[in-house]
Formats: structure tokens, C-alpha cells, sequence
């Protein structure tokens, strides 16, 4: 009898040991957690101009804490523990590797690079047609960044253009900013309302007096009383550049000069 309780409590000790703790992250949040966290740091890779701070790169990361409900002192303690139980950690981050490849496969990315394409008007958008916005990215936003090359002229037009699909009174907030080779910059923010059938469109006019070096921004798709939902799926993404005409020039007026 003293035997078998000996191997009870032994066996009730070894079961316990493999239990994860109530104070540690359990393994499928730390999975999406660190999925995330892997996107926040993609983000400030490419563009490390906003992000060149300790201060803005930690407010980051914060941001991709809240969205889990997880505060950083709660982060840092599962991280000690997921590090004296590797086992644990593998399966937690085997399973943000596949979150990533799953978000990868969807297009869920946070940004695109530039693709050169020549000719008065030409199809430039390098990426994905469609994109899945998601609670469980870092950022809300759909960044782009254009660099100089052969084919940018002076005043060249380029126009985006986006489908929300399946939530007809989401509106699209646009940030675009253009910087020249005399310093200059030019920024275009605008919040679109629904259009039919989900459409959003916004033409951004580069000065014609200047040579262009980059234009970058980002989109922002929002519900229309401003509250997020967990998906937004975006179709027909598009950016049309063409070479500039005498009446969509009149369309800088809109466009802040600094």
C-alpha cells in the first residue's frame, strides 16, 4: 500500500513538473505572440528610418503586447521559462513558424518593394492583388516604398486604387509622402469614404519641378464608427503610374509642402 501511494505521488510530481504554470503564456498564444513579434521586427527592417529609436522601436512592441492582452514584465517571465523548457519552446515556436508561412501564403505582408517597369502608364504594384488585414498583426497598416530608378520622371501620377470586400462601410485612410533631391517633402493624408461595390481610390501628383527619389506611405482600412474588426480581406490592389498632364496637375493643391 505504502508502495503504490509512493508511485502516485511520484507520478502526480512528474505530471505537474510538465504542467505549464498559470503565470507563463500558454504554448498556442506564445505560438501567435511570437509570430507577431518576428512581424513587428520585419516591419522595422524595412523601414528603419521610423523605427531608428530605442524609444520608437520598444513603443512597437508594446503595441504587439496589448493586442495579446500581455504586458511586458508577463512576456519577459514566460521567456525565462520557456528557456529552462526547451521542449516547450520548439513547440511554441514551430508553431509561430507556421503561423508566419500561413500569413505569407495569404499575402498578409506589411510591406512591398519597388519594381521597376517602364513606360508612360504602367501596373507597378509589386505584390499580392489581395491581402487579409488581421487583429493578429502588429500593425493595422499596409505599407509601400518606391525608389528612384531609370523610369521616374518629373510630375509622374501615380494612382492607387483597393476593393474591400465584404464590408461595404469600411473607410480607407491614405498617408503618402514623396521626398525630392533638394530636400523637399510632400505628404497627402486623405480618409476615403465607401464608394460602390467597396472601392477606394486616392491619385497622389509629384511636383514637376523636382526629381522624385522615393514615395512610400501606407493604407488603413477601418470600420466606419473607427472600431477595428479581426479580418478585412482587400482585393484588386493596384498602383498606376503615368507621366503628368496639364489637368491632373491642378490635383496638387491637396498636398502639403514641407
Amino acid at each position: 500500500m505504502r508502495k503504490l501511494l509512493y508511485i502516485i505521488i511520484v507520478l502526480v510530481a512528474v505530471c505537474s513538473c510538465k504542467r505549464t504554470p498559470g503565470y507563463v503564456i500558454k504554448t498556442d498564444e506564445m505560438s501567435a505572440l511570437l509570430a507577431d513579434m518576428h512581424m513587428a521586427e520585419a516591419v522595422v527592417e524595412n523601414d528603419y528610418g521610423s523605427y531608428s529609436t530605442d524609444s520608437s522601436r520598444m513603443a512597437l512592441k508594446q503595441a504587439v503586447l496589448e493586442r495579446h492582452g500581455v504586458t511586458l514584465e508577463q512576456f519577459d517571465t514566460s521567456l525565462v521559462w520557456y528557456g529552462h523548457n526547451i521542449d516547450e519552446y520548439l513547440k511554441a515556436y514551430d508553431g509561430a513558424i507556421a503561423l508566419l508561412k500561413e500569413r505569407q501564403a495569404s499575402a498578409s505582408s506589411a510591406s512591398v518593394l519597388a519594381m521597376s517597369i517602364g513606360g508612360d502608364s504602367a501596373e507597378v504594384w509589386p505584390g499580392s492583388r489581395y491581402m487579409v488585414l488581421s487583429d493578429r498583426l502588429p500593425s493595422p497598416m499596409v505599407g509601400f516604398d518606391f525608389k528612384q530608378d531609370d523610369n521616374f520622371e518629373r510630375g509622374d501620377i501615380y494612382t492607387f486604387r483597393i476593393k474591400v470586400l465584404d464590408n461595404p462601410s469600411a473607410k480607407v485612410k491614405w498617408n503618402i509622402a514623396a521626398d525630392y533631391d533638394d530636400g523637399r517633402l510632400d505628404v497627402l493624408t486623405l480618409n476615403i469614404s465607401p464608394q460602390q461595390s467597396g472601392w477606394s481610390e486616392v491619385t497622389f501628383v509629384s511636383d514637376s519641378t523636382r526629381m522624385l527619389n522615393r514615395i512610400r506611405g501606407h493604407f488603413e482600412v477601418e470600420t466606419d464608427d473607427g472600431a477595428k474588426t479581426d479580418e478585412i480581406w482587400v482585393d484588386s490592389i493596384s498602383l498606376v503610374r503615368r507621366r503628368v498632364t496639364p489637368e491632373m496637375y491642378q490635383q496638387r493643391f491637396r498636398i502639403k509642402q514641407y
